[in-house]
C-alpha cells in the first residue's frame, strides 16, 4: 500500500517578506532611472 502523506515533511515556506523586498527593490530602482516610467504591479505580487 503506497503511503502518500507525509507526516514529518515541512510545509511551504511563507514568500511574502520575499516577494516584499523585490517588489520595494524594483520600485527603488526604477525610481533611480531618469524620465516618466508607468509602473502596474499586480495586487497578488
Amino acid at each position: 500500500m503506497a503511503h502518500t502523506e507525509w507526516k514529518d515533511a515541512p510545509g511551504l515556506p511563507d514568500f511574502s517578506l520575499l516577494k516584499r523586498l523585490a517588489r520595494d527593490q524594483l520600485i527603488f530602482l526604477l525610481e533611480q532611472l531618469p524620465g516618466k516610467k508607468d509602473l502596474f504591479i499586480d495586487a497578488d505580487l
